[in-house]
């Protein structure tokens, strides 16, 4: 177990490589540092006052939206439930006929944009189209976003 400080709420957390403080949330890599400079609870590490508007996923079928919308306000694990690999914060196994892999991908707030960023999925992620590799790749509003073969319309929630 490795002491870490985490710069947000200011405990100190016990970790083994990885994982995630369990007051406010924050991910932590190998490293002594957050993996991100927001936290999952919103809060701000570097104390910057820019933030990403919540993000909205409109399931499509058929080129027609279906009514099923998923409202992520903060970074999440996006997924299947499966016991023997851990919990997820989007369980997407509820769609009918998905392919969609355990760990699938990971949705993050940078600033005042959304990113996602495939994990190696076994179907893949696709954004308008385009295969994504390991890095992170931006959101935009009307995007479509393909994970496995469940597709979804980005929708940036405004004020």
């Amino acid at each position: 177990m490795t002491q870490r400080h985490c710069p947000v709420c200011q405990i100190d957390v016990s970790l083994d490589r990885f994982g995630d403080c369990p007051d406010c949330g924050c991910s932590f890599d190998a490293g002594p540092e957050p993996v991100s400079q927001e936290c999952a609870s919103g809060r701000d590490v570097a104390g910057s006052t820019a933030r990403a508007a919540p993000l909205i996923l409109a399931e499509k079928r058929q080129g027609q939206l279906t009514g099923a919308r998923l409202a992520i306000e903060r970074e999440a694990l996006v997924g299947r439930a499966d016991a023997g690999a851990g919990p997820v914060d989007i369980d997407l196994s509820r769609f009918p006929d998905n392919a969609v892999s355990r760990r699938h991908a990971r949705l993050r707030p940078v600033g005042e944009e959304w990113q996602i960023q495939d994990l190696g999925s076994a179907c893949g992620t696709f954004v308008n189209g385009q295969r994504l590799g390991s890095a992170p790749s931006a959101l935009r509003q009307g995007d479509t976003l393909a994970l496995g073969n469940l597709l979804f319309l980005v929708q940036i929630q405004q004020d």
